[in-house]
């Protein structure tokens, strides 16, 4: 048998097993019906989704991808600001427009453990000759915990990594190996950053930084052992080429993401401290025991559904199998370069606060919305290929000597270094998957006025992100009032800002702000301010918690007391109407008195208590 033939047949069988692995990964969402049901419809599953829908719909209508008013209306949002994964989406479009948004979420978190290993094997395969090696290592990048508990959160932007590793091939053809055209190469490289710049500019910098060291430290050594002129300008070609193209492509959408409309200036998040979410160095060799408590509280606001496990956990084994490789093949220049990187790397997903590196790092300009603990994406990177090398170098060496022994040694590391994380994986998998419920007045309505504008509650800046899946499954039927992502911080609120608080009080906020007596006029001036002409609470009690404001008595009687008037009851929900022309009418507002507390009855009632005047009389705002 041809090296040729039985190299084609490994790369089949790798890819067999890996597309295995992801649809079992995924098995509670294939086997039910992914039309309709995938992690839930809700929390950071929903705005993926809204986002996958959203490149569809701009695609499908010949709109500008990179901003709409379709979320914070009227100002809209600045795409590019959010975890949108532009990448994924408008390549799914065609998906999207035939089987839906849930489908294309489904496949892309299907699909991304799957091709993150196929692209890491590929790359280890350039460098070991035992094939099962860089299987191993492409499994640990792949199926890590950490990538397979961010896509239950459907975190794309750190679960589709297939970038990283093409991209250090590309650059090991340039500088080390360069047998093929530096031009292509170079077109190549090109063409990933630009894909990954659309799929999380988070993980593109992180790669940049890991790849800069790396360059610096090959440039040194390079410059060293002086190379040949030739050698020198294949290297110079193919970066330029890759450099130069990169910046004609990236140069509009880079300004846009910086300064184009809706762009939201500073911090993202200002409130939530993004540079202390840090992983810790005992949860890396420890898997860390999930809280009860916690877990219900994320079920109960709409995180992922199911079990989860210590994400940040790489295993003993893993760790304890690559630092005997560096001491044992130290003569392996790749294993210490790797090592290097992969050691800085973590240092830096440490997060920061007393003399962690990423303090030294987070005050720069664009670093304060980056998330430290991101960083385990290249850490284990790192990792994966060192693993690659270690179990190849193993297998060499056994095998020089007893060749029989040599493939069973080198399993049987693989299997030393994975097992632990197989441990901890296996009572979350496979990942539990949830219905995207929509409730019945955003599954049936079509058109609610020339230019419909709607608060959902619970609004999408609170706590419960569930109304995005609202808009975008039926089809983008209304613009929405709100929504999720950069700009959901109160403190960016601006005027707006008591009303914001208000609004996330009553649909779930955590701390949430008591409401009072401005309160009332600050939800009129914006429901005005914002263009809104209806106004939805759902009340159909077999929705899930998550569809469901954590205050619907106190919703109903803000927004009665904003819009002095009595919502209409239509499939299944409070419909306010509004006339967004007409000016805040300050006489028909009414105070809230006791009818923001469950015990005057449902939402409907709590309405009601708002308009009768014994409670007007009394006063008094709670």
């Amino acid at each position: 048998m041809s090296t040729r033939v039985s190299s084609w047949r490994s790369t089949i069988l790798a890819a067999g097993l890996y597309v295995a692995a992801g649809v079992g990964v995924f098995w509670s969402v294939w086997t039910s019906d992914p039309s309709t049901t995938s992690m839930c419809g809700c929390g950071d599953p929903a705005y993926s989704l809204w986002f996958m829908g959203f490149a569809a719909h701009a695609v499908g209508h010949g709109l500008t991808p990179l901003w709409t008013p379709l979320m914070w209306h009227p100002g809209g949002v600045n795409v590019l600001d959010g975890a949108t994964q532009l990448g994924l989406g408008i390549p799914l479009s065609p998906l999207t427009a035939l089987a839906g948004s849930v489908v294309s979420l489904n496949v892309a978190l299907t699909v991304a453990p799957i091709v993150s290993a196929m692209a890491m094997y590929a790359l280890i395969c350039r460098w070991v000759a035992w094939r099962p090696a860089a299987f191993v290592g492409g499994l640990l990048f792949g199926f890590s915990p950490f990538v397979l508990m961010n896509l239950a959160q459907a975190h794309l932007v750190v679960g589709m990594l297939v970038a990283l590793p093409l991209i250090v091939a590309c650059l090991d053809e340039l500088v080390v190996t360069q047998r093929r055209s530096p031009l292509l190469v170079g077109l190549g490289l090109a063409g990933l950053v630009a894909w990954q710049f659309f799929i999380s500019t988070e993980v593109l910098a992180m790669m940049a930084l890991a790849c800069g060291i790396g360059l610096l430290v090959v440039a040194v050594r390079s410059s060293l052992a002086r190379p040949s002129p030739t050698r020198r300008r294949h290297a110079l070609l193919g970066l330029s080429t890759a450099a130069g193209l990169s910046v004609v492509v990236l140069a509009w959408p880079t300004w846009f993401a910086l300064r184009g409309r809706a762009h939201v200036h500073g911090s993202y998040y200002p409130s939530a401290s993004l540079r202390s979410v840090g992983a810790s160095l005992h949860s890396l060799v420890v898997p860390s025991s999930s809280s009860t408590v916690l877990e219900a509280f994320a079920h109960r606001v709409g995180a992922y559904q199911g079990p989860t496990v210590s994400a940040e956990f790489i295993g003993p084994g893993v760790l304890l199998v690559v630092a005997i490789g560096l001491v044992a093949f130290r003569r392996d220049r790749r294993l210490w370069l790797f090592g290097a990187i992969g050691t800085v790397a973590l240092a830096l997903s440490l997060g920061s606060g007393g003399l962690r590196p990423w303090g030294l790092l987070a005050d720069l300009p664009l670093a304060s919305d980056v998330v430290p603990v991101r960083f385990l994406v290249v850490a284990i990177g790192c990792l994966a290929m060192c693993l690659g090398l270690v179990i190849d170098h193993l297998v060499a060496a056994v095998a020089a000597r007893w060749p029989r022994r040599g493939r069973g040694l080198g399993l049987g590391a693989g299997l030393l270094a994975l097992a632990p994380l197989a441990a901890v994986l296996a009572p979350a998998l496979p990942l539990t998957a949830e219905p995207v419920v929509v409730p019945q007045w955003f599954a049936t309505v079509h058109r609610l006025g020339p230019r419909p504008v709607v608060l959902p509650i619970p609004v999408a800046f609170s706590a419960l992100q569930s109304s995005l899946a609202w808009q975008v499954v039926p089809g983008f039927r209304f613009a929405m009032a709100g929504g999720d992502g950069p700009g959901s911080d109160p403190s960016m609120a601006g005027t707006h800002r008591h009303a914001q608080e208000a609004l996330m009080t009553v649909s779930g906020a955590f701390p949430s702000t008591a409401l009072n007596e401005a309160s009332v006029p600050a939800v009129a001036q914006a429901l005005h301010d914002w263009g809104v002409t209806t106004v939805v609470l759902p009340i159909d009690r077999d929705l899930p918690a998550y569809d469901r404001p954590l205050q619907p008595v106190a919703a109903a009687a803000l927004i009665t007391a904003a819009t002095g008037r009595l919502p209409a009851v239509h499939q299944q929900a409070l419909v306010w109407s509004l006339d967004p022309t007409v000016g805040v009418d300050t006489r028909r507002q009414r105070r809230l008195g006791r009818c923001t507390v469950a015990s005057v009855g449902g939402p409907m009632a709590g309405a009601r208590c708002v308009l009768s005047d014994s409670t007007t009389a009394r006063g008094g705002a709670r």
